[in-house]
């Protein structure tokens, strides 16, 4: 089971990488400044936001399988409208679809959760991580190959429907091979306000210092996503291949971290150690970015960045489904998710700004210091939790 979850997750994460490194210049294509290319990024995010603790709850109630599909065929229908968006207003309903659909990262953890325990979790959570990583090393070497050198001259209706295409795929795969991992009887007739729960999640002594802990550091992530194409160009020269190269790497890194590291590394460490090292890690990166007088010290900081990602992710959801019941743990991975996605939703609406108006350094300055009050959450948490 656990290998057609990673299959699945690894074909749509390549449609998600070819589409990340070059969507500041599907934006560029339609005219959009700096700060509307973010404000699209901050639109996708905001719809993960409202979305992705109803997916969970949802998984909790019906299963993983069929929410996981919805998911996909929400992310085929983005990339189509991505394709064929020629105006701002398409763009900006593209974004937002993306992330209204974007369940398939809570379900696919609580999906793992279900079916392991004790230390062997954190190994399959990381091996799942790994698939995400892999599969967005794939699509950005995919996409920089269909882009070209020029980006005037790129075939962004093609490279959309490419993305589109794998999901498709995706979704063909998890309905014939994917089995149910949440049987019935497991199931939460809970509604999805569920007041006991949320006050529950809202004074646990670890979960909501753990959610604080990942909404800054998938707001620091949110800068990656939105301005290191932006900044490779503007800074370095890069041409939309050599951007793509870039997030290969940084996608091949966090592969090899989280298939052959993240395991051991948690358990001589324990998970808070791990994600404690993803978080100083991933702060060091966007620093060496921002100070990057050459195209080497940036790849130095993208393998920071992704080291850091990687070795953060999947402990942090360990921690998070250890803490709670197994009814409730797509929900409470939704709370978690969400907690991610205003941090995503938020730094893009600066992030653009701080380019323009600051400079192209700004935007990762700032990403590497909030991952400060970030590891003061996360000593809270490990003190809390003994």
């Amino acid at each position: 089971m656990l290998v057609i979850v990673g299959v699945v997750v690894f074909i749509t994460f390549i449609g998600i990488g070819i589409i990340v490194p070059l969507f500041p210049f599907f934006g560029e294509r339609i005219g959009a400044s700096p700060e509307t290319i973010t404000l699209a990024v901050a639109v996708g995010a905001f719809g993960q936001l409202i979305s992705t603790p109803f997916w969970g709850w949802l998984s909790d109630r019906i299963g993983r399988k069929p929410v996981l599909l919805l998911s996909l065929a929400g992310s085929t229908l983005a990339n189509v409208l991505l394709a064929y968006a020629d105006s701002l207003s398409t763009l900006l309903l593209s974004r937002l679809v993306a992330g209204l659909m974007s369940g398939i990262i809570a379900v696919a953890f609580a999906s793992v959760a279900d079916v392991t325990e004790g230390d062997q979790r954190a190994k399959a959570m990381g091996r799942i991580g790994a698939c995400f990583s892999f599969g967005f090393m794939m699509g950005p070497a995919l996409g920089g190959l269909l882009a070209g050198e020029n980006p005037a001259s790129t075939d962004y209706f093609g490279i959309a429907m490419m993305a589109a295409a794998l999901d498709v795929v995706a979704l063909l795969l998890a309905a014939a091979f994917l089995r149910e991992t949440h049987p019935p009887a497991q199931r939460t007739s809970a509604p999805m306000f569920d007041r006991q729960l949320a006050r529950r999640s809202l004074h646990h002594p670890v979960l909501m210092k753990m959610c604080l802990a990942n909404l800054l550091f998938a707001g620091s992530f949110a800068v990656i996503d939105s301005m290191l194409p932006l900044f490779g160009n503007r800074v370095h020269g890069l041409t939309p291949v050599q951007i793509g190269y870039l997030f290969t790497f940084m996608g091949l890194m966090s592969t090899l971290v989280q298939a052959f590291a993240v395991g051991r590394f948690s358990a001589r460490f324990g998970v808070f150690g791990s994600v404690t090292t993803g978080l100083a890690l991933f702060g060091v990166g966007q620093m060496f970015i921002a100070i990057s007088g050459s195209s080497a010290t940036m790849v130095l900081g993208g393998f920071c960045i992704a080291a850091g990602f990687a070795i953060f992710n999947a402990p942090a959801s360990t921690i998070v489904t250890t803490a709670v019941a197994p009814a409730e743990r797509g929900t409470v991975l939704g709370i978690f998710q969400g907690a991610g996605n205003v941090g995503r939703t938020l730094t893009p609406l600066y992030s653009g700004w701080l380019f323009t108006a600051v400079g192209p350094a700004a935007p990762f300055v700032g990403a590497s210091l909030i991952m400060v009050p970030a590891l003061g959450a996360l000593w809270r948490a490990r003190r809390a939790a003994g």
